[in-house]
């Protein structure tokens, strides 16, 4: 089956139930959101942005990774023709808060909580996935102009990012920063398949910012090829990091190491997007009942959309990719809002980021070239 093949197939079940007009008003619903909304407007944490929103419109907290990913979006709309002015007044907001995010701790805090006695486990370790966020976004937003990246903030992440290099010459998940609470044992704080994003992410920053190190670089050539290689003989139970890791290996500077592994990675779409039938959205793990996510319900979808544009045969499920499209389309209110949970009212950042993405790659014809493109902005 030829590529475009491939995408028409894949398009085939949303334009067969709704017409891409009402597809791009969804789409833009979220897009005008998001921009009005992710960024916090003043006070201490100005241009800082949200996590989570709750029922009432309240900044649960901020999010460096998050802020990380806003950058990397806006990038993304930029490298669609979006006009500039807006885009640059928001990157310029976002990248101040990170500046003075990093100088306010000898160890910066991994969600910023507006409510000062909020206790969060995360503020005990220093996470190597979510500084890598923060320079991939910073470097996304810098090659499309629309921030000059600041130097001392680079500097800073550049060092925070050497201390979590291993001397097996990898990098760790998380380094603990506090002796209490200890950090639980969960994905996000061990390795696994998940940091080939990160490590993809830190390589793809190197051809922007010469400030990221040979050291860093090697370490993310090493942690990308044991990532990769974890996602494929060990793959996470969870779907979200399972779906990082496969986002990590269609990222353009890992296409050298992954290209190899896409069959199994497409294998792994197929049982993600096969478990959440009939409904359309994955709970957290495939095989067990549980909360059923839109964040990872969007990452599914493009994931099907950019793995179908690379070369080899692939006979996706189209009901399925089509059920799911729409379950997204369906838990997006009328603002534009995603909760992160079908069940939930905290409306997620992050989640309505990637649905974005998830409709805009739904709503392009088969072919069309922002496909081979589409995997350098991706969130």
């Amino acid at each position: 089956m030829t590529v475009r093949a491939m995408q028409a197939q894949v398009a085939a079940p949303l334009r067969a139930t709704q017409t891409p007009l009402d597809i791009r008003k969804v789409r833009q619903s979220i897009e005008s959101w998001l921009l009005d909304n992710a960024q916090l407007a003043g006070g201490t944490n100005a241009g800082g942005v949200a996590g989570a929103i709750d029922a009432d419109g309240g900044v649960v907290y901020v999010y460096p990774e998050i802020a990380g990913y806003f950058l990397q979006w806006l990038a993304w709309l930029r490298a669609q023709g979006k006009p500039s002015p807006g885009l640059v007044r928001r990157a310029a907001s976002c990248q101040r808060w990170l500046a003075s995010w990093i100088e306010r701790t000898d160890s910066p805090q991994t969600r910023v909580h507006l409510q000062v006695h909020m206790q969060d486990w995360r503020n005990g370790g220093l996470f190597f996935f979510d500084l890598a966020m923060v320079l991939r976004g910073l470097a996304a937003a810098a090659e499309l102009e629309l921030i000059r990246a600041d130097e001392r903030l680079i500097g800073s992440l550049v060092r925070h990012l050497s201390a979590l290099i291993a001397p097996d010459g990898m990098f760790v998940a998380c380094r603990a920063t506090s002796p209490t609470p200890a950090l639980p044992a969960r994905w996000s704080t061990r390795r696994g398949g998940f940091l080939a994003k990160a490590a993809a992410g830190i390589l793809s920053a190197a051809r922007v910012l010469p400030q990221v190190s040979h050291d860093l670089q090697r370490a993310a050539e090493l942690t990308l090829d044991g990532s990769i290689r974890l996602a494929v003989e060990h793959p996470h139970e969870e779907v979200h990091p399972r779906i990082y890791a496969i986002e990590g290996a269609l990222a353009p500077v890992a296409r050298q190491q992954a290209a190899a592994s896409w069959p199994l990675l497409r294998r792994q779409v197929d049982g993600v997007l096969a478990a959440a039938l009939p409904h359309g959205l994955p709970s957290e793990s495939p095989s067990s009942a549980g909360v059923r996510r839109l964040d990872a319900a969007a990452q599914c979808v493009r994931a099907a959309y950019l793995l179908g544009a690379q070369n080899g045969p692939w006979s996706v499920d189209r009901d399925a990719v089509g059920t799911m499209l729409l379950a997204i389309v369906d838990c997006t209110s009328p603002e534009g809002t995603l909760p992160f949970a079908a069940t939930g009212a905290t409306r997620s950042v992050w989640a309505a980021m990637f649905a974005e993405q998830a409709l805009s790659l739904a709503t392009l014809d088969p072919g069309d070239p922002f496909f081979d493109a589409a995997p350098r902005w991706i969130v």
